[in-house]
């Protein structure tokens, strides 16, 4: 019995301190996300993070002029549903229910895509204070209060909780929303399954990406696809399916990002990391 008690404790100690190690470390990275020139993290942060820090402004690589968010409005008021997950933050993003805040003027060599005047060029997590988490890590918190709720991990009850999460004003002060909840999400579902809120009124269905099967692509059965291949499907789309053209509602930055998470969530794990110049390269080839 003993014993027993021993193991749970270390088992206990190991889960605690890998989630701390999760939120230091997601507050430590926080000010220097999206530099994609390493030289600037040396200029801005005086040769690099020493500890909890505010995100700088201006930020000299800033793409949020590039990003956006278009709900189906017409769908979300019939249904009444909440569609408003950025805001305050709506301000710095195009979205269609809300003016854009952030002029563009000049484009940025890193990584090919508009940024604003310099004075606009606000930091991704402009808002948060030195220490605090990114919406990634507050959503591993509400992860966390679903899974002791139900004594289990439920998918129906987190679903319900990040909704909650997500649209209610005030709950999250991060103005950065990642790509996959503002596009993909709402078909092929939070957790990749294709279980999307719109899934059901869908022939054929959104893919479920936890299976690790992907119909389109240039390399041999069994195999993943080529990051090559998924900027095709998503940037051109699939006539016949639902699955739209975004090649010209996202930016290089964003479209980086989907790519680079489709490579590495849902199992797959490849370590890839797509850059934006990359998607920009692809565009020329």
């Amino acid at each position: 019995m003993q014993k027993d008690n021993s193991a749970l404790d270390t088992r206990r100690r190991r889960l605690q301190n890998a989630l701390l190690g999760l939120f230091m470390g997601d507050a430590l990275a926080m000010p220097a996300h999206w530099y994609y020139n390493p030289d600037n993290i040396a200029k801005v942060f005086d040769g690099g993070i020493h500890g909890y820090i505010d995100p700088p402004h201006p930020h000299l690589e800033s793409f949020m002029v590039g990003m956006a968010y278009t709900p189906d409005l017409e769908t979300a008021k019939r249904l009444g549903r909440h569609y408003d997950i950025l805001h305050e933050h709506a301000r710095f993003y195009r979205t269609n229910y809300t003016p854009l805040h952030i002029r563009s003027s000049e484009r940025e060599s890193a990584h090919g895509n508009a940024v604003p005047q310099l004075e606009d060029r606000f930091h991704y997590h402009h808002g948060l204070k030195a220490g605090e988490n990114t919406l990634a890590a507050q959503l591993v918190r509400v992860l966390m209060r679903s899974v002791i709720r139900c004594g289990r991990y439920d998918p129906g009850e987190f679903i319900q909780d990040f909704i909650e999460h997500m649209t209610t004003p005030g709950k999250n002060r991060d103005p950065y929303s990642e790509i996959y909840i503002r596009r993909c999400s709402f078909c092929h579902g939070l957790l990749g399954d294709g279980e999307g809120p719109a899934a059901p009124y869908m022939d054929p269905r959104p893919r479920d990406f936890t299976l690790g099967t992907f119909k389109f692509r240039t390399t041999q059965s069994g195999e993943l696809p080529t990051n090559e291949d998924l900027f095709r499907t998503v940037s051109r789309g699939l006539p016949g399916t639902a699955m739209q053209a975004f090649g010209g509602q996202m930016n290089d930055v964003d479209m980086a990002a989907v790519i680079t998470y489709q490579r590495n969530a849902f199992g797959n794990n490849m370590g890839d990391m797509v850059q934006p110049i990359d998607v920009f390269n692809y565009k020329k080839g």
